[in-house]
């Protein structure tokens, strides 16, 4: 069996207008105002040809402190750049040892991103340098899949390591306080950890895989897409779905400090009477369901500002829903696309996508009109 490599989103965009039933929202958000359509759109193109080489190259990550300061960066090794800032007027190519999977900015001097290589770097308005090196003993592969954070001295990391003989798999959870790096959890129990989300409460919510190949290792058979809560130094498991290959989705994100949750079709958050308590213990809790959508080509992503103002991702296109109705905003070319994290800002948000079918990377610039 070969170690997978996690990407910081399973983004990939669809084709026809999303129609959805709503349950009548109650949590924070759902009294916003919806969220504007009045978009102009900016690509950048960011080509193979003249940026990154000959060999395959794909944008994995973007974040972003202000829409003067974007990070974006990927996989594969080139001759060339693996990563890219924009300035607010262009773009400028950087290069730092090893593939990129996640990024994560709080201001120009404070960046962190993360890879294949077990290796976390940061940048401080300057030079990247390399600040934490995460090394379990035995491990033949370490990969740091996403870095995510509400406040500069409070970030978390999650990501799996790959021991062998054996092709035991084990996520695990890591901290940064301010000071510097400590491993919170590592599994005991056959995972990899994808994404990580923090609320306001304390609470963080991780997404993880369980995959079940043949005795070869050479086909996926299916895979367990799980969650768990991760309070007060406890992991708890709230959500199990085991799928085939490429069906189904389970996904958590962060809007305005709270979690919400992508099961296959059904976008939720997760309620408990103590869930504003941050010392509570882990909370028993239930999914309570906001919407669902109906359009079978739905990427599993939610993005935004507020619950009436979400970004949703199809596999050749951007939606948007904005607490009544979804519209396209934008339509690629084919449905080979994807999408990772938007940097999302009060008039504007910025995609970075791969177009699989052309192997052209662009970064999709929106500019609110009104």
């Amino acid at each position: 069996m070969k170690f997978r490599k996690m990407v910081d989103c399973i983004l990939i965009i669809g084709v026809c207008l999303l129609s959805f039933t709503c349950n009548n929202p109650t949590g924070p958000g759902a009294s916003a105002q919806p969220g504007s359509r009045n978009y102009s759109w900016t690509t950048d193109t960011l080509s193979p040809s003249v940026m990154f080489g000959p060999t395959g190259y794909n944008l994995t990550a973007l974040s972003g402190s202000s829409p003067m300061d974007i990070w974006t960066g990927g996989t594969h090794i080139t001759p060339h750049y693996n990563l890219f800032h924009y300035d607010g007027t262009k773009w400028t190519g950087w290069s730092i040892p090893g593939e990129i999977w996640t990024i994560l900015s709080f201001a120009p001097n404070n960046v962190w991103e993360g890879g294949n290589d077990g290796n976390i770097w940061h940048f401080d308005g300057k030079i990247w340098s390399q600040n934490f090196a995460y090394s379990p003993i035995n491990a033949a592969i370490v990969t740091i899949v996403n870095i995510y954070g509400l406040n500069p001295n409070d970030v978390y990391a999650v990501g799996a390591v790959l021991y062998e003989p054996g092709e035991i798999q084990r996520g695990f959870i890591l901290h940064y306080d301010g000071n510097g790096w400590t491993e919170l959890f590592k599994a005991n129990f056959q995972s990899q950890f994808i994404r990580i989300r923090v609320e306001e409460t304390g609470s963080a919510y991780v997404y993880g895989v369980r995959d079940n190949w043949t005795s070869g290792g050479d086909t996926l058979l299916a895979e367990t897409r799980l969650l768990y809560q991760f309070r007060n130094g406890v992991l708890t498991q709230i959500y199990a779905d085991t799928a085939k290959q490429g069906s189904g989705f389970v996904m958590v994100d962060e809007i305005q400090g709270r979690a919400y949750f992508v099961l296959n079709h059904d976008i939720c958050r997760y309620e408990s009477n103590n869930y504003m308590n941050p010392g509570a213990p882990p909370l028993q809790g239930n999914f309570v369901k906001l919407f669902s959508v109906s359009d079978p080509q739905f990427d599993g992503q939610i993005y935004g500002r507020s619950e009436n103002d979400l970004f949703l991702t199809d596999y050749d296109g951007i939606a948007h829903w904005n607490g009544t109705d979804v519209k396209r905003l934008i339509t690629f070319s084919n449905n080979f696309t994807f999408i990772p994290t938007p940097a999302i800002f009060d008039k504007k948000i910025f995609f970075c996508v791969f177009d699989g079918l052309n192997n052209v990377n662009m970064v999709v610039r929106g500019t609110l009109t009104n």
